[in-house]
């Protein structure tokens, strides 16, 4: 999501006046939590993975944004997590031609719950890279979606995730909830990244992703 997430500063420039609030849910290594970070300040990132190795290892030991170890899903209870041999493609669906190096069952948590149980700000700016599990996020949002005025998220249009959401059901649920597609682009076969802005956050016409 590197290039995309450069674009995110050129896209909220002329859309918001201020990114105070960020989330970086399946923030893996923290990369791209510091990315984000570095392109917005003054705002405070919010880096969540779902992998406690990930946790442990990287978001507890980065400085400027906040790490959490919480497994996002649409509902409070438990679910199963696959940890896969492949670094980036553990979650909560299963891609069965990867080698799979362990099944947990795990506690889960709606986004809504995970923000009133730690006391934090509604997100301005929210990147979900949750392995097949994006719409999960989005559902277990409730009313903290309205809040969000940007989302940077990864879609499939291929079942890579066994039982997961597909692209047109998330495209569909998100225009339902107001928001238009600004950016979208391929980042393999049946998968793409793209960036969604809040129709009433738009000052002005999105400038295009550069060269």
């Amino acid at each position: 999501m590197g290039k995309l997430t450069s674009f995110l500063r050129d896209v909220t420039a002329v859309n918001l006046e201020r990114i105070r609030t960020i989330f970086d849910v399946g923030a893996m290594d923290g990369k791209d939590s510091m990315a984000l970070k570095r392109l917005f300040p003054h705002a405070e990132v919010y880096a969540i993975d779902g992998l406690k190795e990930n946790f442990d290892t990287y978001l507890a030991k980065r400085r400027n944004i906040h790490g959490f170890h919480a497994v996002i899903a649409d509902h409070d209870g438990q679910t199963s997590f696959y940890k896969k041999n492949t670094q980036g493609l553990h979650g909560i669906y299963e891609r069965r031609e990867l080698p799979t190096e362990e099944k947990r069952s795990v506690p889960c948590v709606r986004l809504d719950t995970f923000v009133r149980s730690n006391r934090l700000p509604a997100p301005d700016l929210m990147k979900i890279d949750v392995e097949g599990a994006t719409f999960d996020v989005l559902n277990g949002c409730g009313s903290l979606l309205d809040a969000v005025q940007v989302l940077q998220i990864e879609t499939e249009t291929i079942e890579y995730f066994q039982g997961q959401k597909l692209q047109e059901e998330v495209y569909r649920f998100l225009r339902e909830h107001d928001f238009s597609l600004a950016f979208e682009m391929a980042c393999c076969e049946g998968q793409s990244d793209s960036i969604w802005i809040r129709n009433s956050a738009k000052r002005h016409p999105i400038s295009p992703l550069p060269e």
